[in-house]
């Protein structure tokens, strides 16, 4: 939320939303480390998506402005954890830390040429 109380070109040189979708987290509610993944809910006798915890995060996600850089991801079979060794997951991996260090090297640079 900080970026939002900073100017326009700040927000659009350092600020970067990296948002996934983990596909059926229904499925995935009883393994023990889910809540590492998802926002859970443990109040019930069972866990339960978390419909405070989820609303927020889509209500921050509304905030982004629309000219910060924003990446998407998903939906990514959870199934349990990420798992470099399912195709999918390290696919996925590799993909998310290009986009990062792409980004952060094009966000450093910038900085440098400003300088």
């Amino acid at each position: 939320r900080g970026m939002l109380w900073t100017s326009r070109t700040r927000q659009a040189g350092q600020t970067a939303a990296y948002m996934r979708t983990i596909g059926d987290p229904e499925t995935w509610m009883k393994h023990p480390d889910a809540d590492q993944f998802l926002d859970i809910s443990h109040a019930g006798q069972v866990n339960e998506v978390d419909k405070e915890a989820s609303a927020m995060v889509q209500e921050l996600r509304g905030m982004i402005p629309s000219f910060v850089p924003q990446r998407h991801y998903g939906p990514l079979k959870w199934g349990p954890g990420l798992d470099p060794n399912q195709p999918s997951h390290k696919e996925y991996l590799r993909q998310f830390a290009d986009d990062f260090t792409n980004d952060l090297l094009e966000s450093v640079s910038n900085a440098a040429r400003k300088a």
